[in-house]
């Protein structure tokens, strides 16, 4: 079994390859957020769901929590909602599991897409 903690030497490479093409998108936290049904959704498909909040509302008010403290400490962060399914097809596409870092690679990945798409990045 692998360890669960342990961070591929590629999803560091695409993270880095990431920051280095678009550095205005990368100065804070990207936190992947969901909607009710879509936590729902990638709870039930995500490896480490036993890491997972139960409920959204659960999951909601301990990450709303993190993230307002992380602002209030002078981090720039920004809740970037993740489509599930997308994530989900993301992730069966790659071959991987659905965890921690592919939520936060996805995260990072969509805000480079969008904002891409409105001529910032």
């Amino acid at each position: 079994m692998s360890d669960p903690n342990h961070i591929r030497e590629s999803d560091q490479r695409r993270l880095r390859e990431l920051a280095a093409r678009h550095p205005k998108l990368f100065r804070g936290l990207v936190v992947p957020w969901f909607t009710p049904e879509g936590y729902l959704k990638m709870r039930a498909a995500a490896s480490d769901r036993d890491n997972l909040f139960d409920t959204f509302e659960e999951f909601e008010q301990a990450a709303g929590e993190r993230f307002h403290k992380a602002v209030a400490d002078g981090h720039p962060a920004e809740k970037v909602v993740v489509d599930a399914n997308a994530l989900i097809a993301w992730c069966a596409e790659e071959g991987r599991p659905l965890d921690g870092m592919a939520r936060q690679l996805f995260a990072a990945m969509t805000v480079v897409k969008r904002d891409a798409g409105a001529g910032h990045a």
